[in-house]
């Protein structure tokens, strides 16, 4: 899901004004920290050498850990130049999106095939049903049962 995110930001990307590019696993350091302290979002989106829109990628074991998600969210909103925090759900066609409005954040919860995830700090749209932000074609085909997953294919585990 990762290097799809990446691939689909980059290619949507090419000719950006902003000199916008996708970062996988860059550190964005919160700048109200007593001490020095890095969160390493799943992929940055940097613009002007700032990052502007920070991506975590929310796999299943991760949902019993509000508040680890919540602390790390916190910090990230912290960093200098973010204005987006997405949160994609790895099992479910899902987003959260946290959006800088002034002093303050917003919150949507965007979820379906038909939904679009709209990053409006940059002013680009993807289709949460765009195969790197959908569950990939094995978790569609086998849930809820255990899956293997290959470049290319998909095994199914019998429990």
């Amino acid at each position: 899901m990762l290097m799809g995110l990446g691939t689909a930001l980059g290619n949507r990307l090419r000719g950006n004004r902003e000199g916008c590019r996708p970062e996988a696993r860059s550190g964005a350091a919160p700048g109200n920290q007593q001490r020095p302290t890095a969160r390493i979002p799943d992929a940055t989106l940097r613009c002007q050498g700032l990052p502007r829109i920070v991506f975590e990628i929310v796999s299943p074991s991760e949902l019993r850990n509000r508040r680890a998600r919540d602390r790390k969210r916190r910090d990230l909103q912290d960093v200098e130049g973010v204005k987006e925090i997405v949160e994609l759900y790895q099992a479910d066609v899902a987003a959260h999106v946290y959006r800088r409005a002034g002093d303050a954040w917003t919150f949507e919860a965007i979820e379906g095939v038909d939904a679009v995830l709209d990053l409006r700090s940059i002013g680009l749209q993807i289709p949460l049903s765009e195969e790197p932000l959908a569950k990939s074609r094995c978790q569609r085909d086998f849930a809820p049962q255990r899956v293997w997953i290959s470049r290319d294919a998909c095994i199914r585990f019998v429990v």
